[in-house]
């Protein structure tokens, strides 16, 4: 896996936490806080045991979500 998609990756996700800093303090965002953090910890941890198609897929999938969510939050707050 090369280095500039796990890059990519971890951008999305910070890009994530720093939005959701920027709303109000909910359950909801704290949720969301947490699924990006997991994310985080997980990409991280590719450079211990590198994911298979499958891992790197379903990776892709939760940080799309992460951003969907984000959206549907910031409504919520708008």
């Amino acid at each position: 896996m090369g280095a500039a998609t796990v890059g990519l990756l971890l951008d999305n996700v910070q890009a994530v936490l720093r939005a959701v800093a920027t709303l109000p303090t909910s359950p909801e965002a704290r949720r969301l806080t947490d699924r990006a953090l997991d994310c985080e910890r997980a990409i991280q941890g590719w450079s211990v045991t590198p994911p298979d198609a499958i891992q790197r897929m379903g990776m892709h999938e939760r940080v799309l979500l992460l951003y969907s969510d984000l959206s549907k939050l910031k409504k919520v707050g708008a």
